[in-house]
């Protein structure tokens, strides 16, 4: 199965004051640490219960958390070297820049790959 989204992919995004986030949608959001651009699925959303340790990684406690209210819970779709929200925590509804809804350019090692450019973000 080809990923979602690679580097050398150039996305076109619906602006953040254009839509809710909802489940599965892929966001893109600063970073919590340096401001930098993530891009990752949001897995859970505000209100929704979550397991403690998916929210905020291996502890002892394995009770459930609700997300809290403009927050939600971003993760890689490549989860085994994804830095997401297992590593920094959920993230605020007005750190989310936009939505990823097409790959408008995409370019690899041998050029311009037209089998992804132009196609939708699933």
């Amino acid at each position: 199965m080809e990923p979602t989204l690679k580097e050398g992919d150039y996305l076109i995004i619906l602006k953040s004051q254009f839509f809710t986030p909802s489940k599965r949608d892929v966001v893109v959001f600063s970073s919590p640490y340096d401001q930098t651009k993530l891009v990752k699925r949001i897995k859970g959303i505000a209100g929704e219960k979550m397991n403690k340790f998916e929210l905020f990684g291996p502890m002892k406690d394995d009770s459930l958390s609700n997300i809290p209210k403009e927050y939600f819970f971003a993760q890689g779709d490549n989860s085994k070297v994804s830095f997401d929200s297992r590593f920094f925590g959920v993230i605020n509804n007005k750190d989310i820049i936009g939505k990823a809804v097409f790959i408008y350019w995409s370019k690899d090692s041998t050029g311009i790959n037209f089998k992804r450019a132009f196609s939708i973000v699933h």
